[in-house]
């Protein structure tokens, strides 16, 4: 069985505050066990060996062929939402990045797939995050803040909660 999937434009850099920051347009994906993408991704982070790749694991493909593990890869990224978090991958040779249903489960998140709407819910924030439909994928659009740059982001976080928090009073 050959299993095509049809191509969309790969991620871009996108030019927020003083540097680029990378898109990552992940699919959400039911059969993915744990989150993988392409060893590029996150180019201002460092690749670490993790525990999977220490141990061997490999992935498998829908043809059956395996993928080795190239390490990991912790970096912070910004949600569509406004959020910063944390968010570890698995690398891999991808093509795409895949979110793993399985593992947003494990982090305490419901998975909702409807056709008035589509999203991620953190069942401890309440935090929602919108999941794409481009006919083919459901998506989520996450950019990867540069290691620099976390910090001011932080505060300007910080701060906008603030300021918002002032203006409620």
């Amino acid at each position: 069985i050959s299993v095509f999937t049809e191509t969309r434009q790969k991620g871009q850099l996108m030019a927020l505050g003083h540097g680029q920051w990378e898109s990552l347009l992940s699919i959400i994906d039911s059969g993915c066990t744990v989150p993988v993408a392409p060893a590029s991704i996150g180019q201002g982070y460092d690749t670490i060996e993790g525990e999977s790749a220490k141990a061997g694991v490999t992935y498998a493909q829908a043809d059956g062929t395996e993928l080795p593990n190239l390490g990991e890869k912790v970096m912070a990224v910004m949600t569509q939402e406004g959020t910063l978090r944390g968010y570890k991958t698995q690398l891999a040779d991808v093509t795409r990045a895949l979110q793993s249903v399985r593992a947003l489960l494990k982090s305490k998140h419901s998975v909702i797939f409807d056709d008035e709407g589509s999203y991620i819910v953190n069942k401890v924030t309440g935090e929602y995050n919108q999941i794409m439909d481009d006919g083919i994928n459901y998506l989520m659009q996450q950019w990867i803040v540069p290691p620099d740059q976390v910090q001011m982001v932080m505060e300007n976080l910080a701060q906008n909660e603030a300021d918002f928090g002032r203006q409620a009073s």
